[in-house]
């Protein structure tokens, strides 16, 4: 039975490590509460933050896309370090039920997930930028970057336990 702590603390090293591009860049990170053992996470799908909204243009990927993509990638991360029911069966139980997925009702996504999934708690997130980079082998024009906040959620109720923003 993994500890949550742990595994986030091994998440934030993953992306300083793990990824060459994301780098250590915490700007951000405070734990509420104490963090229980957790043996079932669920990501709901991670929503563009309003600026990241505005910034999308023709070019790239639309606020959507690169939304859906730091979801994947934070999945894949969590995966081998806790069991993990990944966004898109969150977002299937909250539509086939005939719900809208609640990016920013935290208790509502804990209830159901707990129900429908036995998670023992929820993972939110917003991106705020996202931008591949642009360039040749030879160099980069501009250099991708991604901003994003993630917040751990207990299952069933809603209590926020730890949160973190990552920017590079």
């Amino acid at each position: 039975m993994p500890r949550l702590a742990a595994c986030l603390a091994t998440f934030a090293l993953l992306l300083g490590s793990g990824c060459s591009w994301w780098g250590p860049d915490f700007v951000q990170q405070r734990q509420f509460e104490r963090v229980p053992f957790v043996d079932r996470l669920a990501i709901v799908p991670f929503y563009p933050s309003s600026r990241l909204t505005r910034a999308a243009g023709s070019e790239g990927p639309s606020a959507a896309d690169a939304a859906a993509f730091v979801t994947r990638l934070v999945t894949e991360m969590a995966v081998p370090r806790v069991p993990v029911i990944p966004s898109s069966d969150v977002e299937l139980a909250f539509t086939g039920s005939g719900q809208v997925i609640p990016r920013q009702d935290p208790e509502v996504a804990a209830a159901l997930v707990a129900k429908k999934f036995g998670a023992d708690a929820v993972l939110l997130g917003q991106v705020h930028r996202y931008r591949e980079r642009e360039g040749s082998a030879v160099g980069s024009m501009r250099p991708a970057s991604v901003e994003f906040t993630v917040t751990l959620y207990d299952a069933p109720s809603g209590r926020r336990m730890w949160t973190a923003t990552f920017s590079h």
